[in-house]
Protein backbone atom coordinates (compact mmCIF):
# COMPACT_ATOMS: atom_id res chain seq x y z
CA UNK A 1 0.00 0.00 0.00
CA UNK A 2 1.37 3.39 -1.05
CA UNK A 3 -0.33 6.55 0.19
CA UNK A 4 0.45 10.24 0.36
CA UNK A 5 -0.48 13.70 -0.94
CA UNK A 6 -1.68 14.43 -4.45
CA UNK A 7 0.95 14.68 -7.15
CA UNK A 8 3.68 13.05 -5.06
CA UNK A 9 4.36 10.44 -7.74
CA UNK A 10 2.70 7.44 -6.08
CA UNK A 11 1.41 5.88 -9.30
CA UNK A 12 4.54 6.87 -11.22
CA UNK A 13 6.74 5.05 -8.71
CA UNK A 14 5.00 1.76 -9.46
CA UNK A 15 4.79 2.35 -13.22
CA UNK A 16 8.45 3.34 -13.54
CA UNK A 17 9.62 0.45 -11.38
CA UNK A 18 7.67 -1.97 -13.60
CA UNK A 19 9.24 -0.40 -16.69
CA UNK A 20 12.71 -0.66 -15.13
CA UNK A 21 12.39 -4.38 -14.38
CA UNK A 22 10.30 -5.22 -17.46
CA UNK A 23 7.08 -6.22 -15.71
CA UNK A 24 3.57 -5.82 -17.20
CA UNK A 25 1.61 -3.03 -15.52
CA UNK A 26 -2.18 -2.69 -15.28
CA UNK A 27 -3.74 0.35 -13.65
CA UNK A 28 -7.35 1.16 -12.83
CA UNK A 29 -8.68 4.33 -11.25
CA UNK A 30 -11.45 3.50 -8.81
CA UNK A 31 -14.62 5.52 -8.20
CA UNK A 32 -17.29 5.48 -5.53
CA UNK A 33 -19.94 4.26 -7.98
CA UNK A 34 -17.81 1.54 -9.54
CA UNK A 35 -19.13 -1.96 -10.03
CA UNK A 36 -17.20 -5.09 -9.06
CA UNK A 37 -17.30 -6.19 -12.72
CA UNK A 38 -14.64 -3.55 -13.48
CA UNK A 39 -12.04 -5.51 -11.57
CA UNK A 40 -13.37 -9.08 -11.52
CA UNK A 41 -15.17 -9.44 -14.85
CA UNK A 42 -18.68 -9.83 -16.23
CA UNK A 43 -20.95 -11.69 -18.57
CA UNK A 44 -21.60 -9.95 -21.87
CA UNK A 45 -23.60 -10.73 -24.98
CA UNK A 46 -21.60 -10.90 -28.20
CA UNK A 47 -22.86 -12.18 -31.57
CA UNK A 48 -26.00 -13.49 -29.90
CA UNK A 49 -24.09 -15.56 -27.35
CA UNK A 50 -23.28 -14.99 -23.68
CA UNK A 51 -19.61 -14.94 -22.77
CA UNK A 52 -17.42 -14.07 -19.79
CA UNK A 53 -14.93 -11.18 -20.04
CA UNK A 54 -12.19 -10.86 -17.43
CA UNK A 55 -11.81 -7.68 -15.40
CA UNK A 56 -8.52 -5.89 -14.81
CA UNK A 57 -7.46 -7.68 -11.63
CA UNK A 58 -8.39 -11.05 -13.15
CA UNK A 59 -6.15 -10.34 -16.15
CA UNK A 60 -3.30 -9.32 -13.84
CA UNK A 61 -3.74 -12.47 -11.73
CA UNK A 62 -3.67 -14.75 -14.76
CA UNK A 63 -0.76 -13.17 -16.62
CA UNK A 64 1.50 -12.08 -13.77
CA UNK A 65 1.07 -8.33 -14.08
CA UNK A 66 1.46 -5.72 -11.36
CA UNK A 67 -2.05 -4.46 -10.61
CA UNK A 68 -2.07 -0.78 -9.59
CA UNK A 69 -5.25 -0.35 -7.56
CA UNK A 70 -5.29 3.45 -7.91
CA UNK A 71 -7.49 5.57 -5.64
CA UNK A 72 -8.06 2.37 -3.71
CA UNK A 73 -9.53 4.25 -0.75
CA UNK A 74 -12.42 5.46 -2.94
CA UNK A 75 -13.43 1.86 -3.67
CA UNK A 76 -16.70 0.86 -1.93
CA UNK A 77 -15.56 -1.26 1.06
CA UNK A 78 -17.77 -4.20 0.07
CA UNK A 79 -16.00 -4.42 -3.30
CA UNK A 80 -12.57 -4.08 -1.72
CA UNK A 81 -13.43 -6.97 0.58
CA UNK A 82 -13.77 -9.16 -2.50
CA UNK A 83 -9.96 -8.96 -2.78
CA UNK A 84 -9.24 -10.05 0.78
CA UNK A 85 -8.35 -13.63 -0.02
CA UNK A 86 -6.16 -12.47 -2.90
CA UNK A 87 -4.26 -10.19 -0.50
CA UNK A 88 -3.32 -13.12 1.74
CA UNK A 89 -0.17 -15.19 1.39
CA UNK A 90 -0.88 -17.97 -1.13
CA UNK A 91 -4.28 -16.37 -1.69
CA UNK A 92 -6.51 -17.03 -4.68
CA UNK A 93 -9.12 -15.16 -6.69
CA UNK A 94 -12.70 -16.41 -6.65
CA UNK A 95 -14.96 -15.24 -9.49
CA UNK A 96 -18.37 -15.81 -7.97
CA UNK A 97 -20.24 -14.28 -10.93
CA UNK A 98 -18.52 -16.43 -13.56
CA UNK A 99 -20.48 -19.45 -14.82
CA UNK A 100 -18.99 -22.85 -14.20
CA UNK A 101 -18.08 -25.19 -11.39
CA UNK A 102 -16.55 -24.05 -8.12
CA UNK A 103 -13.11 -25.28 -9.19
CA UNK A 104 -13.37 -23.28 -12.44
CA UNK A 105 -14.13 -20.11 -10.51
CA UNK A 106 -10.90 -20.34 -8.48
CA UNK A 107 -7.92 -18.65 -10.10
CA UNK A 108 -4.43 -19.37 -8.75
CA UNK A 109 -2.32 -16.22 -9.25
CA UNK A 110 0.69 -16.26 -11.54
CA UNK A 111 3.88 -16.30 -9.46
CA UNK A 112 4.79 -12.78 -10.64
CA UNK A 113 1.41 -11.23 -9.83
CA UNK A 114 1.53 -8.30 -7.42
CA UNK A 115 -1.12 -5.89 -6.20
CA UNK A 116 -0.40 -2.34 -5.03
CA UNK A 117 -3.03 -0.12 -3.41
CA UNK A 118 -2.45 3.57 -4.17
CA UNK A 119 -4.32 6.46 -2.57
CA UNK A 120 -4.31 9.64 -0.53
CA UNK A 121 -5.16 7.87 2.73
CA UNK A 122 -4.24 4.62 4.44
CA UNK A 123 -7.85 3.44 4.32
CA UNK A 124 -8.99 4.86 7.65
CA UNK A 125 -10.86 7.82 6.23
CA UNK A 126 -9.97 11.47 5.74
CA UNK A 127 -10.14 13.76 8.78
CA UNK A 128 -8.75 16.77 6.89
CA UNK A 129 -11.73 17.21 4.59
CA UNK A 130 -9.37 17.57 1.62
CA UNK A 131 -9.93 14.15 0.05
CA UNK A 132 -13.65 14.06 -0.58
CA UNK A 133 -15.03 10.68 -1.61
CA UNK A 134 -12.51 8.50 0.22
CA UNK A 135 -14.03 5.69 2.26
CA UNK A 136 -13.15 4.08 5.56
CA UNK A 137 -12.06 0.62 4.47
CA UNK A 138 -12.70 -2.57 6.39
CA UNK A 139 -9.89 -3.05 8.90
CA UNK A 140 -9.48 -6.66 7.75
CA UNK A 141 -8.66 -5.39 4.24
CA UNK A 142 -6.15 -2.83 5.53
CA UNK A 143 -4.54 -5.47 7.77
CA UNK A 144 -3.77 -7.68 4.77
CA UNK A 145 -1.27 -5.25 3.24
CA UNK A 146 2.14 -6.62 4.22
CA UNK A 147 3.98 -3.42 3.31
CA UNK A 148 2.74 0.16 3.74
CA UNK A 149 4.73 3.09 2.38
CA UNK A 150 3.96 6.75 3.05
CA UNK A 151 5.19 8.92 0.17
CA UNK A 152 5.84 12.64 0.59
CA UNK A 153 7.01 15.28 -1.82
CA UNK A 154 10.57 15.01 -3.09
CA UNK A 155 13.40 17.12 -1.60
CA UNK A 156 13.79 20.61 -3.08
CA UNK A 157 17.01 19.69 -4.88
CA UNK A 158 15.35 16.73 -6.60
CA UNK A 159 12.32 18.76 -7.61
CA UNK A 160 14.61 21.42 -9.11
CA UNK A 161 16.46 18.66 -10.96
CA UNK A 162 13.18 17.22 -12.27
CA UNK A 163 11.96 20.59 -13.57
CA UNK A 164 15.35 21.31 -15.13
CA UNK A 165 15.14 18.00 -16.95
CA UNK A 166 11.76 18.95 -18.43
CA UNK A 167 12.54 22.62 -19.05
CA UNK A 168 16.33 22.99 -19.46
CA UNK A 169 15.90 26.48 -20.90
CA UNK A 170 14.75 27.85 -17.54
CA UNK A 171 17.27 29.70 -15.35
CA UNK A 172 18.24 27.55 -12.39
CA UNK A 173 17.72 30.41 -9.93
CA UNK A 174 14.15 30.93 -11.14
CA UNK A 175 13.43 27.22 -10.85
CA UNK A 176 14.80 27.17 -7.30
CA UNK A 177 12.50 30.08 -6.39
CA UNK A 178 9.50 28.31 -7.89
CA UNK A 179 10.21 25.18 -5.84
CA UNK A 180 10.73 27.34 -2.73
CA UNK A 181 7.34 28.96 -3.39
CA UNK A 182 5.71 25.55 -3.87
CA UNK A 183 7.10 24.33 -0.56
CA UNK A 184 5.76 27.42 1.24
CA UNK A 185 2.36 26.67 -0.27
CA UNK A 186 2.61 23.08 0.97
CA UNK A 187 3.47 24.28 4.46
CA UNK A 188 0.51 26.65 4.36
CA UNK A 189 -1.73 23.80 3.29
CA UNK A 190 -0.46 21.59 6.11
CA UNK A 191 -1.13 24.30 8.73
CA UNK A 192 -4.58 25.10 7.37
CA UNK A 193 -3.74 28.53 5.92
CA UNK A 194 -4.50 27.31 2.42
CA UNK A 195 -7.18 24.95 1.16
CA UNK A 196 -5.16 23.44 -1.65
CA UNK A 197 -1.59 22.24 -1.94
CA UNK A 198 0.78 22.72 -4.88
CA UNK A 199 2.17 19.46 -6.16
CA UNK A 200 5.18 18.96 -8.48
CA UNK A 201 2.54 18.38 -11.16
CA UNK A 202 1.41 21.99 -10.66
CA UNK A 203 5.00 23.25 -10.76
CA UNK A 204 5.48 21.58 -14.14
CA UNK A 205 2.20 23.05 -15.40
CA UNK A 206 3.37 26.53 -14.38
CA UNK A 207 6.63 26.05 -16.30
CA UNK A 208 4.68 24.82 -19.32
CA UNK A 209 2.56 27.97 -19.39
CA UNK A 210 5.62 30.18 -19.01
CA UNK A 211 7.12 28.35 -21.98
CA UNK A 212 3.95 29.21 -23.92
CA UNK A 213 4.55 32.90 -23.26
CA UNK A 214 2.64 33.66 -20.06
CA UNK A 215 4.36 35.65 -17.33
CA UNK A 216 5.19 33.74 -14.16
CA UNK A 217 2.46 35.41 -12.12
CA UNK A 218 -0.10 34.72 -14.86
CA UNK A 219 0.98 31.09 -14.97
CA UNK A 220 0.72 30.73 -11.17
CA UNK A 221 -2.74 32.29 -11.22
CA UNK A 222 -3.97 30.02 -14.02
CA UNK A 223 -2.55 26.83 -12.53
CA UNK A 224 -3.00 27.41 -8.80
CA UNK A 225 -4.22 30.71 -7.32
CA UNK A 226 -7.52 30.87 -9.21
CA UNK A 227 -8.54 27.56 -7.61
CA UNK A 228 -8.50 29.12 -4.14
CA UNK A 229 -11.19 31.02 -2.24
CA UNK A 230 -10.56 34.76 -2.04
CA UNK A 231 -9.04 34.82 1.46
CA UNK A 232 -6.62 32.04 0.54
CA UNK A 233 -5.71 33.81 -2.70
CA UNK A 234 -4.39 36.70 -0.63
CA UNK A 235 -2.18 34.31 1.37
CA UNK A 236 -0.82 32.72 -1.81
CA UNK A 237 -0.08 36.11 -3.39
CA UNK A 238 1.75 37.22 -0.26
CA UNK A 239 3.89 34.07 -0.37
CA UNK A 240 4.60 34.77 -4.02
CA UNK A 241 5.80 38.29 -3.16
CA UNK A 242 7.90 36.87 -0.34
CA UNK A 243 9.80 34.62 -2.72
CA UNK A 244 9.90 36.62 -5.93
CA UNK A 245 9.78 40.13 -4.46
CA UNK A 246 7.00 41.18 -6.82
CA UNK A 247 3.40 40.36 -7.73
CA UNK A 248 3.98 40.93 -11.47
Amino acid sequence: LIYGPTGAGKSSIVEQLCAYVGRPFIRINCTGDMDSSMIFGQLIVRDGATMWVDGTVTEAVKYGAVFAWDEWDVTPPEIAMGLQWLLEKDGKLFLKEMPGTSSEKFIVPHKHFRIVGIGNTQGQGDDSGMHSGTNVQNSATVDRFETVIKVGYMPESKEVEMIAGKYPERKEEETKKLVQFANLIRQGYTTGQLGLTMSPRSSLSICKKVAFGYSLVEAVDLVYTNKLVETHQKVAKELFRKVFGTSK
